[in-house]
């Protein structure tokens, strides 16, 4: 993937495109192990999320399970909240999965920043220093959701704080797109969230 694209390997991406085409929702089990993790304002932020994204997360989150208990370290439930809700920015913008495929193309070939620049100006719309779902009032249709998809880190970074979550859990949501020496999480936990998601 081109650098500064953010959006994760080639091969993640595919795998997450196969699984938008052909996902399935969480079963009644996983519903249920996702609601003793978070709590009521997280697990509503939870199921505002799509059924393909709910289904990656629950993965993600068993991955992490798994490699966290390899490594010697049992993970908490603060671990797995992380897992659980680090795409919950995507649940504020519906582009469906080929507006998903173009916009992550566009980002592999132009780098995330110059495409959010491509798309928001002229619009007073400057996200270096940051933006959100308030910020994005200038951007109307398309351009809005491509500017929204493209923050999807950022905006779950601030669903997740307004919604009393943790420092680890909306710091990963916003950091899960950085390069590792931008984590703020420890090491082994970024790492092992890091590789469930299959980045």
């Amino acid at each position: 993937m081109a650098e500064g694209s953010g959006f994760g390997s080639l091969l993640h991406l595919a795998g997450r495109f196969f699984g938008s085409l052909f996902g399935r929702r969480p079963s009644a089990g996983e519903e249920a192990w996702v609601a003793e993790l978070l709590s009521e304002a997280e697990l509503a932020l939870w199921r505002s999320m799509s059924k393909v994204d709910r289904s990656h997360a629950i993965l993600v989150a068993r991955r992490a399970d798994v490699l966290l208990k390899e490594a010697g370290r049992d993970p908490d439930g603060e671990v797995l909240a992380a897992a659980l809700l680090h795409d919950v920015g995507k649940s504020l913008v519906r582009v469906g999965t080929w507006g998903r495929v173009a916009i992550t193309l566009a980002a592999l070939a132009l780098g995330r920043k110059r495409l959010l620049r491509l798309v928001a100006s002229g619009d007073g719309f400057g996200l270096v220093g940051g933006a959100g779902p308030g910020g994005f009032a200038p951007l109307k249709g398309i351009r809005r959701k491509v500017a929204g998809y493209i923050c999807h880190d950022w905006i779950g970074g601030q669903l997740l704080r307004a919604a009393g979550s943790s420092e680890l859990v909306f710091w990963w949501a916003e950091d899960h797109h950085k390069p590792p020496g931008r984590w703020r999480l420890p090491a082994e936990v970024a790492s092992a969230l890091k590789a469930a998601d299959g980045d």
